[in-house]
């Protein structure tokens, strides 16, 4: 109730545009990931207002993923972003995952759970 009328006061720019399907892609993700193994985090990014009324997004650098996973071989890092209907990445993810993917982790923008296997599996071929 409380998370509904701050984003009602949310300028209509800079809301979030998450909804149901996108929330419950992202739990069912995060359970997929811990059910194989792989400890991950969901990355709040809920804009909140700073004293001077701007609102922000706390906590995460622009263009963070949805999760933050450790793939059980190797430790790499997994990062997913989830995206449902024809959602798409935005400039600034887009360079976040690039810059990540320069680093060795894992990137994937999930758009069912099914996705997550895809990257699964293709590490554990990769790892023998």
């Amino acid at each position: 109730m409380i998370q509904q009328r701050v984003m009602s006061r949310v300028p209509i720019a800079t809301r979030r545009k998450h909804t149901d399907a996108h929330d419950l892609l992202l739990r069912a993700c995060a359970t997929y990931l811990r059910l194989h193994g792989m400890p991950c985090t969901i990355i709040n990014q809920r804009p909140v207002q700073d004293g001077r009324g701007v609102w922000r997004n706390p906590g995460a650098d622009p263009g963070c993923p949805d999760l933050i996973a450790c793939m059980p071989l190797g430790g790499r890092v997994l990062l997913v972003e989830c995206k449902t209907g024809s959602g798409r990445l935005t400039p600034r993810q887009r360079a976040f995952m690039d810059n990540w993917r320069r680093a060795n982790a894992y990137c994937v923008v999930a758009r069912s759970v099914g996705d997550l296997d895809e990257v699964i599996s293709a590490a554990q071929k990769a790892t023998g």
